[in-house]
């Protein structure tokens, strides 16, 4: 097994982000979730476990799709945030209709989670195209 190529070490990169960020949310919000009401906090870890769930998927989606042509990564990014969305507002629709979760509560938790980790996702993403950039025009020259 080889060196790591450049989509291998920036999908790491995304990894070691994406598990710190979620570890950095579960410590520093261990404590205030226990001082909240339990419906509160059951709807709010709902809507963080679909974010987790959905940014996890469509990272590695993202990162796999680095890899392909311009056309089949446009069409994975755009249409994975597409369906990312639609599986957000229906994961919100059942989780008040169905489950009788709070409905603010399980929307911060979700919208809260999901910004971060899309954050992490879109960063890692630039900063692996710029230093393809970077190899090209080093390449061409």
């Amino acid at each position: 097994m080889g060196a790591p190529t450049q989509p291998e070490r920036y999908q790491r990169a995304w990894g070691r982000w994406f598990s710190g960020a979620t570890l950095v949310a579960a410590l520093g919000l261990a404590y205030p979730l226990q001082l909240v009401a339990p419906l509160l906090r059951t709807s709010a870890l709902w809507g963080w476990l679909v974010s987790f769930v959905l940014c996890a998927t469509g990272g590695y989606m993202a990162f796999w799709a680095l890899r392909q042509q311009t056309k089949t990564f446009m069409l994975v990014v755009f249409g994975g945030l597409t369906a990312r969305l639609l599986l957000a507002g229906a994961a919100l629709i059942l989780a008040v209709l169905v489950f009788d979760l709070n409905p603010a509560a399980f929307a911060a938790g979700l919208l809260g989670s999901y910004s971060v980790y899309q954050t992490i996702e879109i960063v890692m993403i630039q900063r692996q195209q710029t230093a393809a950039c970077a190899s090209q025009d080093d390449s061409s020259q």
